[in-house]
């Protein structure tokens, strides 16, 4: 019983004695250049200390609160964020700034319109013309182009089918039924029906 109780505990500070020692050799390795050579990257930290990045940077959000200096390029996208007051976008036609409440070109060199979308045509007016509005334009964000929101029409056919009447457009007179003009029109001569007879 002796004897095994000797085995143990030569085995034991043996063992020990083993992982001990792998354990120094492990724990520090000396360093592989001359001071200051070789540190770990620094982290982007909040210091005041300047530090370069080789490597991108992806933020959800950046606000930078002194000068700035870009040597590369920006890209400007165009998201559907509600947009606030000196927001900038790109719309694959202009760059653009949003201020006073609606987007304005930078450039000035937007395409110009080329299709358009209408309201329908109001109600003719007594000038005898009639309008529409633009509703939307293609392509995005363009400017300009030619759309048509006028026409002429004739005001005082329309008041005659309003009140009724016939409208001849070859004489340019609204017909009536019965003895008298609605409120509005004049009288220029009474008619009545014929039939040829041989």
């Amino acid at each position: 019983m002796q004897k095994i109780i000797t085995k143990i505990l030569i085995l034991g500070i043996v063992l020990t004695t083993a992982l001990g020692v792998n354990y120094l050799f492990a724990a520090w390795t000396g360093p592989t250049q001359n001071p200051t050579g070789g540190n770990t990257s620094t982290p982007v930290h909040i210091g005041t200390t300047d530090q370069v990045k080789d490597g991108g940077l992806s933020v959800d959000a950046l606000s930078v609160f002194g000068s700035q200096y870009v040597q590369g390029t920006i890209q400007v996208g165009n998201s559907s964020v509600t947009p606030q007051e000196g927001t900038i976008r790109f719309t694959g036609a202009d760059l653009e700034v949003f201020m006073g409440g609606s987007w304005t070109s930078l450039t000035g060199a937007a395409l110009g319109c080329t299709a358009f979308t209408y309201s329908d045509w109001g109600a003719c007016q007594s000038n005898n013309t009639q309008t529409r509005t633009v509703t939307s334009s293609t392509p995005e964000g363009c400017v300009g182009g030619n759309p048509v929101t006028s026409q002429s029409c004739s005001y005082a056919q329309t008041q005659c089918g309003s009140q009724g009447g016939s409208w001849n457009s070859s004489q340019q007179l609204c017909y009536f039924s019965g003895s008298s003009c609605p409120s509005g029109w004049s009288g220029s001569a009474n008619y009545s029906s014929t039939a040829n007879r041989t």
